[in-house]
């Protein structure tokens, strides 16, 4: 006899109803369960009920008998789960290691129930990690970050080239090039200095909700990143040439297995070299950029433009102006947002705000007073935030923004798309884990997803929260201290992949790539 969730009676009805020629009798049990003899049922009204359980239900009953051990496998039902979840539960992005019709059952359900999976409180046995040896040079590729996933490594060369990796790959294969420098057969005695931002996996607009496939919010056909170059020259401190660029990166997909990916360029173009770049971010067709101004011109900048039809050698022939300073930490938003995180504030801005549309090089604008954002919000502790080791997630029309500080874990709640003439949500700031963490202050030492985390500075930590709004009981949130015994497994250089639970490491000296699980050992 299986013991089957009250919740699922109404479900349990309908779907033999819909069927037909099965009559059964459900009687509700003190416990809240429906005591029913599923077993009795077709193998097809099984798996039908079971698309309509959670999923810790479904582990529950596949413990009953080899009848529902062997319905609870099949693809239908993960499928199902992954509809039902997505949006309201899962966050996008939540990606695929493949598209969806190459995944299995077995590949869908490690990641559902991974996303579900607690962090362990490491206080009952270690845990040694997988571990493999790449093929890469350390002195020769500087790592920069994933390629959204978190499978593939990236790595920066001294000329600016952006090369990938594949740790997974059998036999290891060292760095290829992925994206060609425009400085890669200069030879100067400076490094290229080139910063990246891959274009959020938000919805751009309202629009984009209703005609996006599911399947393409899953597994991207593309990926769009914008690179910055400063070329230095010879000349110690001054920008010679800046360089911008829009990427595309078009995922290969052989047998059904992602096994690499191909780039294209979109766009091309200079900008005034007026200091350095030190920050970009692209979201649709805009692109937006930091400038420090030169030295001793004490007018920095954030320039926003539409990369769209610009070619190498060619300016910008329309730019919005924005007289604030810039930072690393620099984000386009839905509805025509930009965020720059600072160490104790964040602020955002409209671009409509901006100065109206100019031909007039950064160097030759025409001075404006600072802006003034739309919102700002302080925090009481400093802000240990760098973008590339978070991601903004969009679910339940709103954008979610993981900041970590000193005195703890803080998200905040973008309202967007609003509809009707309620007016705008106010944006709300929420605490996701509370207490004195000297949370990393580098952009290689954290990564934090919707409702997991990790940080390896000052203490190794393992976090866990939630937000207000999410469907299952919100709780308050918590901070594993990582043992030291793990030190050596978890280096500076790490991704945390939530679906699956674990730590991505790489150890730049020794070439070794750990993946520590953080899931409860099985007894």
């Amino acid at each position: 006899m299986a013991n089957v969730p009250w919740s699922l009676a109404s479900h349990i009805n309908d779907v033999i109803s819909s069927k037909g020629g099965h009559q059964l009798s459900l009687a509700r049990t003190s416990t809240t369960t429906v005591e029913l003899n599923l077993t009795s049922l077709p193998e097809e009204l099984i798996i039908a009920v079971m698309e309509f359980a959670e999923w810790s239900d479904i582990l529950r009953l596949r413990c009953c008998c080899k009848v529902m051990h062997s319905t609870s496998r099949a693809r239908s039902i993960w499928v199902a789960l992954l509809h039902r979840y997505y949006l309201t539960v899962f966050p996008r992005p939540f990606l695929l290691p493949k598209p969806l019709e190459h995944c299995t059952s077995s590949e869908l359900e490690v990641l559902i129930t991974g996303w579900f999976r607690d962090v362990r409180d490491f206080s009952n046995e270690i845990s040694p990690p997988q571990t493999s040896t790449l093929q890469m040079n350390s002195a020769e590729h500087r790592k920069l970050g994933t390629i959204p996933g978190g499978r593939f490594m990236l790595y920066s060369a001294y000329q600016g080239s952006v090369y990938y990796q594949d740790p997974q790959s059998i036999p290891n294969t060292p760095p290829t090039m992925l994206i060609r420098s425009p400085f890669h057969e200069t030879l100067t005695k400076r490094a290229v200095i080139m910063n990246f931002s891959f274009e959020p996996l938000l919805p751009r607009n309202s629009g984009f909700l209703s005609l996006e496939a599911l399947e393409d919010q899953w597994f991207p056909r593309s990926l769009n990143l914008v690179l910055t170059w400063n070329d230095y020259g010879n000349t110690y401190r001054k920008v010679e040439e800046t360089v911008i660029e829009v990427w595309t990166l078009l995922p290969q997909v052989v047998c059904g297995e992602l096994v690499g990916y191909l780039s294209k360029r979109l766009s091309s173009f200079n900008e005034d070299p007026y200091g350095q770049m030190i920050s970009c971010a692209i979201l649709g067709d805009k692109v937006a950029y930091g400038m420090s101004g030169n030295r001793g011109d004490d007018d920095p900048a954030v320039v926003v433009v539409n990369w769209a039809g610009l070619t190498r050698g060619s300016f910008p022939g329309h730019r919005i102006y924005f007289s604030i300073f810039p930072t690393k930490d620099l984000t386009l938003l839905p509805d025509d947002r930009i965020m720059v995180v600072y160490s104790l504030y964040v602020q955002i801005w409209k671009l409509g705000q901006g100065t109206p549309s100019s031909s007039l090089p950064p160097s030759k604008r025409q001075r404006a007073p600072f802006l003034d954002p739309a919102w700002k919000e302080s925090f009481e502790h400093p802000i240990r935030f760098r973008s590339c080791t978070s991601t903004p997630f969009f679910i339940r029309n709103s954008v979610r923004i993981v900041i970590p500080t000193v005195g703890g874990l803080y998200g905040i709640v973008l309202p967007c798309f609003a509809k009707g003439s309620g007016g705008d949500r106010p944006i709300e700031v929420v605490h996701l884990v509370q207490g004195q963490y000297t949370l990393a202050d580098s952009d290689k030492m954290q990564w934090y997803g919707y409702r997991k985390g990790a940080s390896v500075f000052h203490r190794r930590l393992a976090l866990q929260y939630s937000w207000p709004d999410d469907l299952q009981t919100p709780f308050a949130g918590i901070a594993h201290p990582i043992p030291d015994q793990y030190k050596a497994w978890i280096s500076p250089h790490f991704y945390f992949n939530e679906s699956l639970n674990c730590i991505q490491s790489l150890d730049d000296y020794t070439s070794k790539y750990h993946v520590v699980s953080l899931n409860q050992p099985v007894n």
